[in-house]
């Protein structure tokens, strides 16, 4: 399947998200990034997303939610920052545990 535009990609995008809904049945998917600034692609994404999911995963009563993030084009890179950080505190950690055994 090909995508020319941000419809069509959002289309794509939401069959994936589909299959992903079928598999997992989760409550609250978020599109974040720069994708979360493509109004064109969200409505393509949410049209193909109810087409081809179950009822059951998707449906307006089932308690599921497509959201865009509030982080916007920067939670690339705040995400990244965010595991920078963890993986410092996690390396202190473990040098603090084996110093004082």
């Amino acid at each position: 399947m090909r995508a020319s535009g941000p419809g069509d990609a959002g289309r794509v995008l939401g069959r994936c998200l589909a299959h992903l809904c079928n598999l997992l049945n989760p409550d609250l998917v978020v599109m974040g990034g720069e994708l979360s600034a493509c109004g064109e692609l969200l409505k393509g994404c949410t049209e193909s997303l109810r087409r081809h999911a179950l009822q059951g995963a998707v449906a307006e009563d089932s308690g599921f939610s497509l959201q865009l993030g509030e982080l916007g084009a920067t939670a690339e890179a705040q995400g990244a920052l965010v595991l920078g950080l963890r993986g410092q505190e996690t390396r202190e950690d473990l040098s603090a545990a084996t110093t004082s055994s």
